[in-house]
């Protein structure tokens, strides 16, 4: 955070806890950015609140000044759908690699099938990021080993072990 930052929602100086889209990085107090998503989200998704930027998030970053504090990341809204059954993905996220759709821990089991393939677009993938929730940056990588064999359950089993 810059030195005499101004928040760009209140415009009052910005302290200890910032919120910012993940898509732009620009400050703002977190209180501020969570009533702007409350009162400008559809479908999930919010235009950053600075006039100047034409960027959408789906997921915030939190950040705090305390020393040793790691930012962490809450999504716009609350209840994202499985690309794939409509039932809520829960945290953590899960998504196939250089994919934007999650899905539920039950959908995500139809990877055991050994098409290393998004159920939704058809498009292949050879590992699974794992991220605090939909939209935030990946916290684990999980590389699959798809030149010799499908998933298998203990695959799955390690996959959420790895999460949890």
């Amino acid at each position: 955070m810059a030195e005499n930052a101004l928040c760009g929602i209140c415009v009052s100086p910005l302290f200890n806890t910032t919120g910012s889209p993940v898509t732009c990085d620009h400050e703002f107090h977190f209180g501020c950015l969570e009533s702007w998503n409350k009162n400008n989200a559809s479908d999930g998704k919010c235009k950053c609140p600075l006039a100047t930027c034409d960027k959408t998030f789906i997921c915030m970053k939190v950040t705090t000044m305390d020393e040793g504090s790691n930012p962490e990341y809450f999504p716009v809204a609350l209840n994202y759908p499985c690309n794939l059954c409509y039932s809520f993905v829960k945290s953590p996220a899960i998504s196939p690699s250089g994919c934007d759709h999650y899905f539920c821990s039950d959908c995500i089991l139809q990877l055991s099938t050994g098409k290393h393939m998004c159920p939704t677009n058809n498009k292949p993938f050879t590992s699974i990021d794992v991220s605090a929730c939909v939209g935030a940056p990946p916290t684990t990588t999980i590389l699959l080993d798809v030149s010799h064999r499908p998933i298998s359950s203990n695959d799955l089993l390690n996959i959420f072990w790895t999460i949890t």
